[in-house]
């Protein structure tokens, strides 16, 4: 790690999610950690103010600054640089057809994909700035998951924003409120009662034998290759307000009637009515101010453990896994292993390998 202490402004360990994201990243194979968040921009764009909010931007958010060591190191960890510098590049497509600009994307973005981002050295992004036409422009920031969560692209795009329209107006700050460092998100973790955790995990999951497995129902883990796929069902908007209707009419969130169809679902694949999965939380409904704001790898995922009834009804029954998923935010900061090593749950094995992911992030129309 060839850092000098004057440049380094903080050092921090891995969470549990960051040093698997890590150990798969190393793996040979394509980086499932590799992420391409893409923003269609509408309206002029002053490429020095752009670049300029930018550079705020990364003054702002210590993850931007930060690169992930592990060589030579017994554990690995995150350090945040005082400064970094701003890999920008800006293409003007504007003089091309449509077809010429589909044809000049598809050729950029492959090549960008087998161009992965290095770890070691921060910042861990590219940006990407595609000129369409004199009001549209494509966005493309490369960035990778060890560092970033789905809500951090909300967080930090919302912010460029702010700080595009204080830079184009002449003012020196955009007015933004101070964000919590990683260091006084740590500090406030250790302060939490972990007697407390301990006793809530150890009871939402007493007497859970057998853990929720999908994966490896034919075969064993050992011979399961690294294949990724993707299947997609798409409902219609007459189905999707259905969903919405049912949701509202029974006082529960969209979210909740997700995840009770999932548990229904795996019960009956796997024939057994106490069954568990993951579900993600965005690791920030902590009483830490202005915790909303933080940008980084916060996100968690935490085992909703669920009992099916024949005699439950549907609507008391969906209403009851909303009341636990409440509970469970209290705790949400938990990472996973120390809490499959809480005690009375499968021996401290594993519990399920299923996730339940249901994004809500505020990305649509982010305005500047």
């Amino acid at each position: 790690m060839q850092l000098t202490k004057a440049k380094v402004e903080a050092m921090y360990p891995l969470n549990f999610l960051q040093q698997a994201l890590l150990f798969h990243s190393l793996q040979e194979g394509v980086d499932q950690g590799f992420l391409r968040v893409k923003c269609v921009l509408k309206g002029k764009i002053d490429i020095e103010a752009f670049q300029e909010a930018w550079r705020q931007n990364i003054q702002r958010h210590e993850v931007l600054r930060t690169s992930v060591h592990w060589e030579n190191l017994e554990k690995p960890v995150q350090v945040v640089q005082k400064e970094v510098s701003f890999p920008f590049t800006f293409h003007d497509w504007s003089a091309y057809s449509t077809t010429e600009q589909n044809t000049k994307f598809d050729a950029l973005t492959n090549s960008e994909a087998s161009a992965s981002l290095n770890l070691t050295k921060a910042p861990v992004l590219r940006i990407l700035l595609i000129r369409l036409s004199a009001d549209k422009h494509l966005l493309l920031w490369y960035c990778h998951h060890i560092l970033v969560d789905g809500w951090s692209a909300s967080i930090i795009l919302q912010d460029l924003m702010a700080f595009y329209d204080a830079v184009c107006s002449g003012e020196n700050a955009a007015g933004l409120p101070a964000v919590p460092s990683k260091k006084s998100y740590l500090n406030w973790i250790k302060n939490q009662d972990q007697a407390r955790s301990k006793t809530f995990w150890t009871d939402a999951l007493n007497d859970f034998e057998t853990p929720t497995l999908v994966g490896n129902r034919r075969q064993s883990q050992k011979d399961v290759e690294n294949n990724f796929q993707t299947k997609s069902l798409i409902l219609s908007q007459e189905q999707s307000q259905l969903l919405r209707d049912f949701s509202q009419r029974n006082q529960i969130t969209l979210n909740t009637l997700v995840q009770g169809v999932w548990a229904i679902l795996l019960s009956r694949y796997v024939e057994h009515e106490d069954i568990a999965f993951g579900t993600i939380v965005s690791g920030r409904s902590i009483e830490l101010p202005n915790a909303a704001l933080m940008a980084g790898m916060y996100m968690n995922v935490l085992p909703m453990r669920i009992r099916l009834t024949d005699n439950a009804k549907l609507s008391d029954w969906l209403k009851s896994l909303q009341i636990h998923q409440a509970k469970l935010r209290a705790f949400e900061y938990c990472n996973i292993d120390e809490i499959m090593n809480s005690g009375g749950s499968a021996g401290g094995n594993l519990l399920f390998d299923s996730v339940v992911v249901f994004e809500n992030m505020p990305l649509d129309n982010i305005r500047g």
